[in-house]
């Protein structure tokens, strides 16, 4: 299809990619006369960049998706809701492998980790996302939820983006051998909780 037939209507991205994508997808969008939208969706969430008369007009649809959303930026910021996915991925990288090693360390130490659960769970630490991940280490069913190999592939492109700003992530860049680690192991269609099972043994 032509960018011709582009002309008046609205296009919403919500596929992950790296920014710069993004904001080539949205010039030949804008060019053939269209208004253009990148829609991130994470855990209930998403993050938006692009039209905001396009986001106004999607508000029925989205509120069907997510629960909550947030628009970072105009047609001038295109590329911030992907970078926002990414970083929002490294953080649960980073969040997720240190709460594995922290419980695999607690059964190292014979604490019963239905009570370093509980205990967990009245920190200021807890949140919805860790807690489901702790039920599922605790039932030991890694059902596929959030896969292993797509998170570790997220990570990784919100690494090679960072090179580009020459930012260090030293904690993200060892979460990332982690991950690779585990899928070299056979884990790759496992919730990317199943870390817990490398991390344990």
């Amino acid at each position: 299809m032509g960018i011709e037939h582009l002309k008046d209507k609205g296009y919403v991205e919500m596929t992950i990619m790296a920014p710069e994508r993004s904001r080539e997808i949205s010039g030949l969008v804008t060019k053939g006369g269209g208004t253009y939208l990148e829609a991130m969706n994470i855990g209930g969430s998403s993050s938006y960049a692009g039209s905001k008369d396009l986001y106004n007009e999607c508000q029925s649809c989205f509120k069907a998706i997510v629960n909550k959303s947030e628009l970072l930026g105009d047609d001038k910021s295109v590329g911030t809701g992907c970078m926002a996915y990414l970083n929002m991925k490294i953080l649960r990288g980073i969040f997720l492998t240190g709460v594995t090693e922290g419980f695999a360390m607690a059964d190292k130490c014979n604490i019963p980790l239905e009570h370093f659960s509980r205990f967990f769970e009245i920190t200021g630490l807890s949140n919805n996302y860790l807690k489901g991940k702790i039920k599922m280490i605790l039932n030991g069913n890694f059902e596929t939820q959030e896969p292993l190999h797509r998170l570790q592939k997220d990570l990784a492109l919100g690494l090679e983006i960072s090179n580009n700003y020459r930012q260090p992530m030293p904690l993200a860049s060892n979460v990332n051998e982690i991950l690779k680690h585990a899928r070299r192991l056979g884990y790759d269609n496992q919730d990317a909780c199943c870390i817990y099972n490398r991390t344990r043994y």
